[in-house]
């Protein structure tokens, strides 16, 4: 089975960011939190969708898989990466000592709706989880760069329609 990444009470916690082919915003209220939006006025692109959290929400692993690791992450956050059967997926923007607090280390198995860490609020005084997905072989070292006019980073994947299942589900 499959779980949605985040346990919170928000009332948009199902909502998965997207630019449609009709050049809009979906859903039209999430700002641009979504798959390939601009980041630093215009100098790279973001590698993953950010997710609706509320401070010390649960983050949750989708499916089952094996914790790959922990890695500090952007700006003094935490990620931790998971492998699962069909892909890589990495958590984001999370608290440090997410995995740790959890009762996991690298090389743990883990179950899909099994708890992987804690959301925390970043600079700006939001909560988010930061979730990207990868093809098998490609899990990342840390902070994922994707430069405006550069190819994506070899086995970088677009995690909407992941999410989008997902969240119909839930």
């Amino acid at each position: 089975g499959r779980a949605w990444p985040v346990a919170t009470s928000d009332p948009n916690r199902l909502l998965v960011p997207y630019l449609g082919t009709d050049g809009a915003m979906h859903p039209a209220t999430t700002g641009n939190r979504y798959f390939k939006a601009g980041r630093e006025d215009g100098k790279r692109y973001h590698a993953a969708i950010d997710l609706v959290t509320r401070t010390g929400d649960a983050i949750l692993a989708t499916e089952d898989g094996v914790v790959v690791g922990e890695v500090s992450g952007y700006v003094g956050f935490d990620t931790v990466v998971v492998d699962h059967a069909g892909l890589i997926a990495v958590y984001a923007e999370i608290a440090p000592g997410s995995l740790a607090s959890s009762g996991l280390k690298p090389g743990d198995a883990v179950k899909a709706g099994q708890r992987l860490g804690t959301a925390a609020k970043n600079a700006d005084g939001n909560s988010m989880l930061h979730f990207e997905t990868w093809a098998k072989g490609h899990a990342p070292k840390g902070f994922t760069p994707w430069y405006i006019g550069q190819p994506a980073p070899a086995g970088l994947l677009d995690p909407t329609r992941y999410l989008l299942a997902i969240a119909a589900r839930s």
